[in-house]
């Protein structure tokens, strides 16, 4: 087929069936995509006196009336990370972690609220070095971002114990 009529036959498919955008498109793959493992290490339950968040390692979420989809960008290896929450019900909103201290500032509807995520008492390098991670000390992996190496088929996740399936 000449691209002459590849590009026909193109047109025609998307004049039958509607037109496709391209950025819609991309941000819906985006969004179903799993957290990086760099994201992953934030994952779990964040708490404050009057709310709740869960980030779920499969890049979902559940807040108390709300569930939805988180994404970050995924070739971040460094902090800040921003996360994008898009709510089942069309909501979006914002959280953001700043520092390996536990804390997640959520930013929706002009207000901020900080949380704390919960998790053993050990530190990252305690948990690490006892599931049978290996901890790289000043400089994260350059291909993870991670303090914690784990084995093949693991992911450190502090509020889950450590190095995890």
């Amino acid at each position: 087929m000449s691209p002459a009529s590849a590009l026909l036959a193109s047109s025609l498919l998307i004049a039958a069936c509607g037109s496709v955008d391209p950025s819609t498109a991309a941000d819906e793959a985006d969004a179903a995509a799993a957290p990086s493992a760099f994201t992953l290490q934030f994952t779990g339950r964040y708490q404050a006196p009057a709310d709740a968040l869960e980030l779920r390692r499969d890049g979902t979420y559940a807040a108390p009336g709300e569930e939805g989809r988180f994404r970050s960008p995924p070739g971040r290896r460094v902090l800040p990370l921003r996360l994008q929450l898009r709510s089942s019900n069309g909501g979006a909103w914002t959280a953001v972690i700043d520092a390996y201290d536990g804390r997640l500032r959520a930013m929706r509807g002009g207000s901020e609220e900080t949380l704390q995520l919960v998790r053993p008492p050990q530190s990252d390098e305690d948990l690490c070095d006892a599931t049978g991670g290996q901890w790289t000390d000043d400089d994260a992996d350059p291909h993870t971002g991670l303090y914690c190496v784990c084995g093949a088929g693991t992911w450190f996740i502090p509020a889950d114990g450590g190095c995890v399936p």
